[in-house]
């Protein structure tokens, strides 16, 4: 795996945890994460192989592709064929519409992919990332493929949120206990107060920080609703 970020040790293992593995059950042949929030930043936390990564790189140097507007929508992307897609000629579906910049068409063509596949990885309204898959052979993923890859993105957004430890719960389900998704979102209701920014930017201001310190996302909300930690605008903590 090729990991690009280390956010902390567990977070880490329970990605590396989550996604070992996973490509060959749902039906693909590789996977990458992306981290970030609609029109802003996107960066690569980690990738499976090199195709996924020279993917996930290229779509986030050009701002367009099925996981951006995955991060938009906040709906599944779906793009069964890369060549039908990329073909003017050809009648496309609503999802392949517009899906890739040139550069990403080029390089999904020059890398032998065929399909891809890409699930956002959100709470409610807070949008944290995606999840991209690809597969080398064209063709719809098969129903239970798509619940996996549901099932997987979910299990990668709580991991995000520090629901799980080093290891995945066998349930589908996150335990309500180890995650205070209260305080989480009071904690970015209080830097919308406090930064003026939207609560996209305010949520992504307070994961930046959760990343850059190794901690989960649940003590670094404990501390700003507690008033022991303080994000600033410009460093991103006083």
């Amino acid at each position: 795996m090729s990991e690009q970020r280390s956010p902390g040790t567990e977070l880490s293992s329970v990605l590396r945890a989550l996604c070992d593995g996973t490509p060959a059950s749902i039906g693909v042949t590789g996977a990458a994460v992306t981290v970030g929030e609609p029109s802003g930043i996107v960066e690569l936390l980690f990738a499976t192989d090199a195709v996924a990564e020279g993917l996930a790189d290229v779509e986030s140097a050009t701002g367009r592709g099925p996981g951006s507007r995955a991060l938009e929508s906040g709906s599944p992307v779906l793009v069964p064929d890369v060549v039908a897609a990329a073909d003017p000629k050809q009648e496309r579906r609503d999802d392949d519409a517009d899906a890739f910049a040139p550069a990403l068409w080029e390089q999904a063509e020059r890398l032998g992919v065929g399909a891809v596949f890409a699930f956002p990885l959100q709470l409610g309204a807070l949008r944290l990332g995606v999840l991209h898959l690809y597969r080398t052979e064209r063709g719809e993923l098969d129903d239970a493929g798509f619940r996996q890859s549901v099932i997987l993105a979910d299990r990668l957004t709580h991991a995000l949120l520090g629901v799980w430890g080093t290891e995945p719960a066998e349930s589908t389900e996150p335990d309500p206990s180890a995650l205070s998704r209260a305080a989480v979102h009071q904690a970015t209701g209080m830097l919308v107060a406090q930064l003026g920014v939207g609560i996209d930017e305010a949520f992504a201001r307070m994961r930046t920080h959760a990343f850059a310190e190794g901690r989960p996302l649940t003590e670094v909300a404990d501390d700003i609703v507690a008033r022991r930690l303080r994000i600033a605008d410009s460093d991103g903590e006083t």
